[in-house]
Order: C-alpha cells, then structure tokens, then sequence
C-alpha cells in the first residue's frame, strides 16, 4: 500500500516542479523584457548567494543602484529555496547513493535527526512544526527541513511543499523588515553605529522569537504529560 502511495505521489512532485519551473522561466522572460540579459543575470547571482548568506540578501535592496527592490529580493531567495526543496525531494535517495555527496547528504540528514530528538515539538505539530523548524532562526535551511520531513514520514511532495511555505514566511519577515526601515536603510549603511544599533534591536527580536519557538518545540506532547501524570 505504501509503494502504491509512492507511485501516486510521484508524478504530482514532478509536475508540481515542473510548474515552478515554467513559472520562473516566465518571470526571467519579463526580466528580459525589462532589462535584458544582463538582470536575469543578476536575478541568478541573487538567488545563488541567497543560498550561504539566506534571506539576508533583501538588505542588497538599500543600495543606491540596486536593480531589484525589497520585495523582489525577497522573491528571488524564496524562489531558490523552492527550487532547492523540490529537486532535493525528488533527488535525495539517489544522492545518498553517491560516494562522498551521499556521505554528507547522510551528514545533513542525522543533523536533521538530532534536531528532531531535541524539538519533539516538530513531531507534534507535523506540518505546521516544519514550517515553523524552517521559518524561524534554528540554522536550518531546505536540505535540513527536507530532511526532518522524510523522517516524519511525510510524502515527498507534503515535505516539499512544507518546507517551501516556511522558506516563503521568513522571506516575508525578512522582507517587512527591510520596507519598514525604508529610506533609513542607506542612512543605515552609512552610519556604521547607527547600523549596530538597529541590528542590536533586530538581533534581539529574533532572539526572543527563537527563544518562544525553541521552548514550545521542545516541550513534549500534552497527551504524554497528561498520561504520565494519571
């Protein structure tokens, strides 16, 4: 039954990502239109360095010249981690067959592991817990969530898609951040104290969200307490 599931699931991943793909050819064919080559080039490099420095790339939005705006950034990184979570679904069991690739693919894969041993809570609240393991700053990214979801037995396609909508969050949050600081980012650029002092306020922000998210996704399931309590 469950190689019956497998065989269904399958071919909506593809298209799925088949989809994105068209998507994404469609949104560099209007970058053409609107700046030629050279800006789906650098659609490309934002999406690339979105991947080591994540959704830290929408401050690029303050500089004076910069071709894309906050929100668009934003879009370009969401859209690479998408990519990255769907090839990832469709891929992983063969990459973990390929000598060194698939030795630290197997890495990543008992990191992922580990973190489900230490937030029980990600088992509890399933789809919404990956999300949530991927929207918020545990140092997570598409490889580790993707991870974490074949490990919940998730399909590969629910893993994809909910790793996908939790990438999309913090994009968004990333995203608010930067518009409301608005026409302050270049002064903030300038001024090396000024910029110490909001990233300070922000740093701590995110600290306490992670300190809420860490300390709910940690506790074990109320059906277990109220068990051992009877």
């Amino acid at each position: 039954m469950g190689r019956a599931k497998t065989a269904v699931r399958e071919p909506l991943l593809a298209w799925t990502w088949g989809a994105l793909a068209l998507a994404s050819l469609a949104y560099a064919l209007a970058l053409v239109a609107r700046g030629g080559w050279p800006l789906v080039a650098e659609a490309g490099a934002v999406a690339i360095a979105s991947q080591p420095f994540g959704k830290f790339v929408v401050f690029a939005a303050w500089h004076e010249n910069a071709p894309f705006g906050v929100w668009e950034l934003g879009l370009l990184s969401a859209l690479a981690d998408v990519h990255v979570a769907f090839g990832l679904a469709l891929l992983l069991g063969h990459a973990r067959r390929a000598g060194r690739i698939g030795r630290w693919f197997d890495a990543r894969c008992a990191r992922a592991r580990r973190m489900l041993t230490e937030y029980p809570g990600v088992r509890r609240l399933a789809f919404t817990g990956i999300v949530v393991f991927i929207a918020l700053p545990f140092g997570t990214g598409p490889l580790v969530g993707t991870c974490v979801a074949r490990l919940l037995g998730f399909s590969r396609l629910r893993g994809a898609v909910a790793v996908s909508v939790g990438t999309t969050v913090t994009s968004a949050l990333f995203c608010g951040v930067a518009a409301a600081l608005g026409a302050e980012g270049e002064a903030l650029l300038k001024n090396p104290w000024l910029a110490l002092g909001v990233s300070a306020a922000l740093g701590a922000v995110l600290f306490a969200l992670w300190l809420a998210a860490r300390r709910a996704l940690r506790s074990p399931a109320r059906a277990s307490r109220d068990a051992r309590t009877r």
